[in-house]
């Protein structure tokens, strides 16, 4: 990684990596919403483990295939805006957390959390992607 003011270069690998990562939290705050509105079932369980397994797959395959010698280039905005999304999704995951252990309204919380989690996440990959056709 090349730091020269006002842009960073890094591979592609990182970039696709970060994206994979960031629809892992999109699930995560997905199945985080569906568990609090939906009764656990073992159907439910079923589909969620393939869901899980679906996605880690596809991260994986998607960052063997790319290249590892593609170079892109990262601006200063791009990191600030990933830097902040990331911190939203550490601010929902800990008010998860932290509100788990409440009985009035740990639903609306949790909820609240996922949905959180979620649309940060997309915001994050969606900044990847730009990131990536540079």
């Amino acid at each position: 990684m090349d730091w020269q003011g006002g842009f960073m270069q890094t591979f592609k690998r990182s970039i696709v990596l970060q994206m994979a990562i960031f629809m892992f939290f999109f699930f995560f705050g997905l199945d985080d919403v569906l568990r609090a509105l939906i009764r656990r079932s073992t159907i439910y369980t079923i589909f969620e483990g393939v869901g899980f397994v679906l996605v880690i797959a596809a991260g994986v395959i998607w960052y063997l295939k790319t290249s590892k010698e593609t170079i892109v280039i990262v601006t200063d905005k791009e990191l600030t805006i990933l830097k902040y999304v990331l911190y939203v999704i550490a601010f929902s995951l800990i008010l998860g957390v932290l509100t788990s252990g409440f009985e009035n309204g740990q639903l609306y919380f949790r909820i609240l959390s996922g949905a959180i989690t979620s649309i940060a996440s997309l915001f994050g990959f969606y900044t990847g992607y730009l990131i990536s056709k540079n």
